[in-house]
């Protein structure tokens, strides 16, 4: 499991995002705040895009996946996406591992509607450019993947 530092999660939120992928391990989940990531670059507003809506394809980095996309994600023909988040300023890893795996497993996140309180004060989702460097991130990530997350899907715990 992946969680900001800054989140407080409960032994409810731990359970429900086992349960879910559990009983499908194929996949990435997620409790996270939905986003956009496409060729145009990278959707967002303030409390998240809604999930279940055709445009929301990626969940802020709160998930949970099998030990197998961490080998996925480091495979030597993912290197030149690794080598471009290095050197990005946006921070952008979360994208570039969501866009590798659902394209590897051709399955989109699922998101599950686990409780979390997110504490975050100022930091790197407050930097005056953050949107900015991340719209440019998400063009890349696409471009260099040929890859467009598919919508999320709504689960349950």
């Amino acid at each position: 499991m992946v969680v900001d530092d800054e989140l407080v999660i409960s032994e409810e939120t731990i359970d429900c995002a086992f349960g879910a992928w559990k009983r499908d391990p194929s996949r990435l989940y997620s409790f996270g705040e939905g986003r956009s990531v496409t060729s145009s670059g990278y959707g967002y507003k303030p409390g998240g895009l809604p999930i279940g809506n055709d445009g929301t394809n990626f969940l802020l980095p709160r998930m949970i996946f099998h030990r197998k996309f961490m080998s996925v994600y480091f495979e030597s023909h993912n290197q030149e996406v690794r080598d471009y988040v290095d050197s990005q300023e946006a921070h952008c890893d979360d994208i570039a591992f969501a866009s590798v795996v659902t394209k590897y497993t051709r399955k989109s996140i699922k998101h599950v509607p686990a409780p979390y309180e997110d504490m975050a004060k100022k930091g790197l989702g407050w930097n005056d450019n953050r949107v900015e460097l991340r719209n440019e991130c998400a063009k890349n990530i696409v471009a260099l993947l040929d890859w467009t997350m598919p919508a999320v899907e709504v689960g349950q715990c």
